[in-house]
């Protein structure tokens, strides 16, 4: 599998991506490959090769694609350790089947707008609503707030989303679930 570890470095992969064709695709600077030994719906055991990686840790962001994949995931590395022949071996949790860049803002304020605060990138989870309406999104840590209302634009549809639920914070990342509100 190949890693680009990193919210940041993620959400420019996943640009990269969706505006090349599948056989352009390269790996980005930066990317590691990793190898899996184990697979299953929500996540992957990989080890890592022997290379310095100062920023592996726990609850770090991380973009993967397999090798037969053309589409890039997010995934969270929930575990490390060393087995018995001193290899690091990490679990990382795969968060959804889908990964796609957005860009979202303030509620109210017009992306074009001179007064508007400038878009930032999120990266969006989910392709449909779940049973409950929600769209998972990863945004940048400290971006999630309950009482804040947010445009996000999809290619070129903009949705008004709602805070639903904070899932999870990280040193890089907060993931949400939030409401679609209305279609513009």
């Amino acid at each position: 599998v190949t890693i680009i570890p990193g919210f940041p470095q993620t959400l420019g992969w996943l640009h990269a991506v969706q505006s090349t064709s599948a056989i352009e695709q390269a790996d980005p600077e930066g990317a590691e490959s990793w190898i899996v030994y184990d697979v299953s719906d929500s996540g992957y055991g990989a080890i890592v090769p022997d290379v310095k990686t100062d920023w592996l840790q726990v609850g770090a962001v991380v973009g993967l694609r397999t090798e037969a994949a053309s589409t890039c995931r997010v995934g969270i590395v929930r575990r490390i350790m060393h087995d018995d022949f001193s290899q690091r071996r990490v679990g990382i949790e795969v968060l959804g089947k889908f990964a796609f860049p957005v860009k979202m803002w303030p509620a109210g304020q017009g992306a074009a707008s001179r007064t508007a605060p400038k878009a930032e990138a999120a990266i969006l989870l989910s392709k449909e609503r779940d049973e409950n309406g929600d769209l998972a999104l990863l945004l940048a840590a400290g971006r999630f707030t309950a009482a804040e209302r947010f445009q996000i634009r999809v290619r070129d549809k903009e949705y008004l989303v709602t805070p639903s639920m904070l899932i999870e914070s990280g040193k890089e990342f907060d993931w949400a679930n939030l409401k679609v509100a209305k279609q513009n």
